[in-house]
């Protein structure tokens, strides 16, 4: 059942990833899709002469295998019918510009949605907490219980706040510092005055309790399981973190000569200290039962080295290739990926921009991560290209206006 509370502000939006921002927390995202399908279903009805004509029959066999699915009556036969239905729509020369959108619209929420579609298709349930209660908590990716470290920091312990957080999110620091903070966005205080400013009550924590000297939950009983973790990022760390508490051993396997990933090498120290993050990874350490090779590159022999020897691996590797612009010369002599001069910054070869125009193309925080160190790099003008407009970059807005601030130029739409 689509409540339409839920659902009302998504109709509107300009996109679905817009209609799932915009949707009340807690919104299952197939009653959204299916919602924003019936309202393009509408149109197409209105609009269309021959309602038994063989397109617009199979434009409403997908609308009705849409509603099955989220009723929890489909199948994978059927769910498979209705995207192979779909996908004939959109290349149809019969099917309306909206009868397309809405197939593509549709395509692209099984690809985002693939949990929800499973939840729902396989397992007859719904993947959304029914019994969430807090937005904040909803709101983040973790679903970190943030109203708890909230009532703890605000009786001054602090400490008590690092564990609460940690019991789902063993970076407390790093979410402290550098988090998006999405659950701001959901905050229930936004209605009366503004949002409860959560990322900093984790800084205050953490600046009163260190992550490193908050102890640890104690290992449970050695489980005699050997556990291989390849790649030393947050999303290894926090498994071997895990499992470690839960009383395996576990061997991580890192390719550089330090641990922290993209945190350490995607993000600069100005913005995250090293000293801090470090905190983060001792803390993890402290567990027990964690063991580090570092420089460690694993290829398919030493892979199945490692399978052999461990109960059970976890594949880490993170996300390291840069995204490319598709335009001519992006090879040429002088240009460089984001990720090639973050991780350069990150192994703390500093290249010297003495005397050099820099230019960056993007406006995300990524973008004001590179032109702010340029600045620290001594180059002579730092220019930042973005093809729509400042106030569309989605960047941070205190990391646009800090690098304002710092002298960058930036040339919008």
């Amino acid at each position: 059942m689509i409540v339409k509370a839920d659902v009302e502000k998504c109709l509107d939006a300009d996109s679905l990833k817009e209609a799932v921002k915009v949707a009340k927390p807690g919104t299952c995202q197939i009653s959204i899709q299916l919602a924003r399908f019936e309202k393009f279903y509408h149109e197409v009805r209105l609009a269309t002469e021959d309602l038994e004509s063989d397109n617009f029959k199979k434009f409403t066999s997908v609308l009705d295998a849409l509603k099955n699915i989220h009723l929890y009556l489909s199948n994978e036969k059927k769910f498979e019918g209705m995207k192979k239905a779909a996908t004939e729509l959109v290349a149809s020369t019969e099917s309306s510009e909206t009868t397309k959108k809405a197939c593509l619209e549709l395509l692209e929420g099984i690809e985002l949605f693939q949990l929800e579609y499973y939840a729902h298709v396989s397992a007859h349930s719904c993947a959304v907490d029914k019994n969430m209660k807090s937005p904040c908590k909803a709101g983040c990716p973790a679903h970190v219980n943030a109203s708890a470290y909230i009532g703890l920091a605000s009786q001054g312990d602090y400490a008590g706040a690092v564990k609460m957080v940690r019991k789902d999110n063993p970076f407390v620091t790093a979410c402290a510092l550098v988090c998006m903070h999405p659950c701001e966005d959901f905050c229930r205080r936004k209605g009366i005055d503004a949002a409860v400013n959560i990322r900093g009550v984790k800084k205050l924590s953490i600046d009163n309790a260190p992550a490193d000297e908050v102890t640890t939950p104690p290992r449970q009983a050695e489980t005699g399981k050997n556990i291989a973790v390849i790649g030393g990022g947050p999303c290894g760390l926090s498994c071997a973190y895990y499992l470690a508490i839960m009383g395996h051993n576990v061997d991580v396997y890192e390719s550089r000569h330090q641990l922290g990933g993209m945190l350490r090498y995607g993000i600069p120290k100005y913005r995250f200290p090293r000293e801090k993050l470090d905190q983060d990874i001792n803390a993890i350490l402290n567990v027990g039962g964690i063991n580090v090779e570092l420089d460690c590159d694993v290829d398919a022999a030493k892979f199945n080295e490692i399978k052999a020897a461990h109960d059970a691996t976890f594949v880490a590797i993170g996300a390291h290739t840069g995204k490319g612009l598709r335009v001519e010369n992006v090879d040429a002599e002088g240009v460089m990926s984001a990720v090639q001069i973050l991780r350069e910054i990150g192994d703390e070869n500093y290249p010297d921009f003495s005397g050099l125009n820099i230019g960056v193309v993007g406006g995300g925080n990524v973008a004001m991560d590179c032109v702010r160190s340029s600045v620290r790099l001594n180059a002579k003008n730092v220019y930042c290209f973005y093809r729509r407009r400042i106030e569309d970059m989605p960047a941070a807005k205190e990391e646009i206006h800090g690098a304002m601030e710092e002298g960058v130029q930036f040339l919008a739409l």
